[in-house]
Parts: C-alpha cells; sequence; structure tokens
C-alpha cells in the first residue's frame, strides 16, 4: 500500500509538474527595438566657372584648366568657387598648391594675390578658411586667385611652367570642435 501510495504521489507531483511548466510556456514573451540609423554626408564641388571662359580650349572634364603660350603681362583670375553639395552643413577651407620651374625663377608672390578678406575668406596655417558655415546647396563667396605676370619679366621665364593647383576639402559643422588636424594626416 504504501507502495502504491508513493506511486501515486510521484503521479500526482509529475501531473502538477508538467502543468505548471506548460502554464509557464505560455506565459513567456519577447519584443526587439530596432535603431535605424542615417548618417548624412559631406560632398563639396569645386569649379572655376571665369577662368574655364577665359580659355575656352581646355578639356571640358576637366576643372581649371590650361593658359597656354602666356607671355610676360598677361594675367587671368583663378575664381575658386565651392558649392556644398551634401546634406549637411559644413566648414569649407582651400589651400593653394603651387608648384612648376617657374617657382625656380620667382616666388609665387611676385605674381599671385587673393582677395581673401574682403570675400570671407581668412588665411591661416596656408589654408583659406571660409568664416561661416556653408550649409546644403550653399555656394560660398568666390576666392579669387590674381596671377599677374609682370611686363618686365624676360627670357629667364621662356618654357617654363606653372601649376597652381585649388584644393577644397569641407568637414560636417555639426559637433565640429575646430581642429582641422585630422585632415592634414
Amino acid at each position: 500500500m504504501k507502495k502504491k501510495l508513493s506511486l501515486v504521489i510521484v503521479a500526482v507531483v509529475l501531473v502538477v509538474a508538467a502543468a505548471v511548466g506548460g502554464t509557464l510556456a505560455w506565459f513567456t514573451d519577447d519584443a526587439t527595438a530596432v535603431n535605424v540609423v542615417t548618417f548624412g554626408n559631406v560632398s563639396i564641388d569645386l569649379t572655376e566657372p571665369n577662368f574655364e571662359d577665359q580659355y575656352p580650349d581646355n578639356d571640358p572634364d576637366q576643372v581649371g584648366g590650361k593658359a597656354t603660350n602666356v607671355v610676360p603681362g598677361d594675367g587671368f583670375v583663378k575664381d575658386a568657387t565651392v558649392q556644398n553639395t551634401g546634406k549637411n552643413d559644413c566648414y569649407v577651407r582651400i589651400k593653394l598648391d603651387i608648384t612648376g620651374s617657374l617657382l625656380d625663377v620667382y616666388n609665387p608672390e611676385a605674381f599671385i594675390t587673393v582677395d581673401a578678406e574682403s570675400a570671407g575668406w581668412t588665411l591661416k596655417d596656408g589654408y583659406y578658411y571660409y568664416n561661416d558655415v556653408l550649409e546644403a546647396n550653399e555656394f560660398a563667396n568666390v576666392l579669387n586667385i590674381h596671377v599677374n605676370f609682370p611686363k618686365t619679366w624676360g627670357n629667364e621665364i621662356a618654357d617654363k611652367d606653372l601649376k597652381i593647383n585649388v584644393v577644397a576639402e569641407a568637414v560636417q559643422a555639426d559637433n565640429f570642435d575646430g581642429d582641422w588636424s585630422a585632415l592634414n594626416a
């Protein structure tokens, strides 16, 4: 009889355990939270529309272009025009990278001047920084780079060349602390 009672108790315990276990399975749940993060972007275009008009024989796929058969007394303006084509507001800076065999004879300061301050740009550490935030689809004030070759120059410049590369850089305005050094790396 004790054996039957023990079996009945074990059976009842198993039935109760199965019922409780089954009930717990019915009271479970889960949930998922999905966070979609979409990043903006910073993108700029650099053009020199007036320079391209002065020298129409240039390659239309090349920004800037070539000025050929230049003689002493000639000059031109490189009109660096930057547009924010990205989604985010940004800060912009421009650097002039001047190379060529003409530099063996003359320092660029002898024939290149830049209208910076009057156009809202500040020269610092070799870069021209645009003083305002450039909003999406907005143009910065044109940075005019005047190149004037003195009439007094002579044969010392014959067959010399000059390359004036205008390099524009941008960084997002939001959360920017003003440290451009990461771009210098």
